[in-house]
């Protein structure tokens, strides 16, 4: 019970429908325990069982006008009204959110939303402390003001630590690759051919034509064309030819 009103408030019959609930309830058991002795005709049991479900129903109703219940387990994070204030039909009285799971709203570009699964992994950071949880839901239109895609993330919260009603950043692992060789996209040249890096051979610069993956603002993965353990020469590159000499700095 969340909000309670005085039960001798006008309009509201609580009392005399809950008297009238309990001496029916009484009658009922009464007559049912006598109908099963063989006591009383199954008429007079009937008849106290239809009293008592109409007072019931009544009882229920009244106490729906003096008690308001919350839906669900929760906190109550805003009270919208305050005492003696003039509420009209259907005004809001509260807000209550279940706070052992707390769901994030993540707006994704035409390009991201292509990536984006429902299921897929998510992570927020609070403090310095990092809570993974999932994608539970995905729009398959963009909303027509931001023109931008929803995105819907769940976290569990059993500690409580992630409040309601706050902005964070939020990242979706859209793809996995333990193995992968990830390089910085501004060392990446292109040409006729392709796109090619230059390496270090020896004391010389080594044209090599790559093959690449996935790829955010900073960083592209490499998918064919490079080994593990080759050096690879990230200054300077836009005046490099195959063959150059160049100074190796540590």
């Amino acid at each position: 019970v969340v909000i309670e009103f005085p039960d001798d408030a006008p309009g509201a019959m609580y009392e005399q429908a809950k008297t009238a609930y309990e001496n029916s309830q009484k009658n009922y058991e009464r007559a049912k325990a006598l109908l099963e002795a063989g006591e009383t005709a199954k008429a007079n049991f009937d008849a106290a069982e239809a009293k008592y479900r109409v007072d019931k129903s009544n009882y229920e109703t009244q106490k729906q006008l003096i008690f308001i219940e919350a839906p669900y387990d929760g906190v109550i994070t805003e009270i919208k009204v305050n005492e003696k204030d003039n509420v009209q039909d259907k005004t809001a009285l509260f807000s209550i959110a279940q706070l052992n799971k707390v769901t994030a709203k993540v707006w994704a570009n035409e390009e991201e939303i292509k990536i984006i699964r429902k299921g897929m992994p998510a992570f927020i950071e609070n403090e310095g402390k990092k809570h993974e949880g999932s994608v539970t839901e995905v729009a398959i239109s963009a909303d027509p003001k931001t023109q931008a895609f929803y995105v819907e993330t769940e976290f569990v919260n059993s500690s409580m630590e992630l409040k309601s009603g706050v902005t964070a950043d939020i990242k979706i692992r859209v793809y996995e690759n333990r193995n992968a060789i990830v390089i910085p996209r501004n060392i990446i040249n292109h040409d006729g051919a392709g796109s090619f890096i230059f390496t270090n051979a020896n004391g010389s610069a080594s044209k090599q034509y790559i093959k690449t993956g996935y790829e955010n603002d900073l960083n592209v993965e490499v998918i064919d064309g490079l080994e593990t353990g080759q050096s690879l020469i990230i200054k300077g590159a836009a005046t490099l030819t195959s063959g150059k000499k160049i100074k190796v700095v540590q």
